[in-house]
């Protein structure tokens, strides 16, 4: 396997485990208290569009020529360690005490 191919198959598991992070989240904000169940669901929103960002940047290193890619490999870390910040940022709001 080509570098290229391994870390599309890296980003993908990413994405995979955002998406999963970001469903488990959902699934605990419904058994939230009202007001924290409506900032969460913000919340989850900014996370879906940083998932999106990630997603689309993905795309651009998948469309990429094997000497270009990796031109894009910096856009696509920055948004990674956003998505999993945003994440974590959630995770701790979510299981604050009150």
């Amino acid at each position: 396997m080509d570098p290229r191919e391994a870390y599309l198959e890296k980003l993908e598991a990413g994405l995979n485990q955002g998406a999963a992070e970001i469903e488990k989240i959902r699934a605990e904000a419904e058994n939230s208290e009202p007001q924290q169940r409506s900032f969460l669901y913000e919340f989850i929103e900014k996370l879906r569009a940083k998932h999106d960002e990630l997603r689309s940047k993905t795309e651009k290193v998948k469309g990429a020529g094997t000497e270009q890619w990796e031109e894009h490999k910096d856009d696509v870390e920055q948004a990674h360690d956003e998505l999993e910040r945003a994440i974590d940022d959630a995770r701790s709001r979510l299981h604050a005490p009150d």
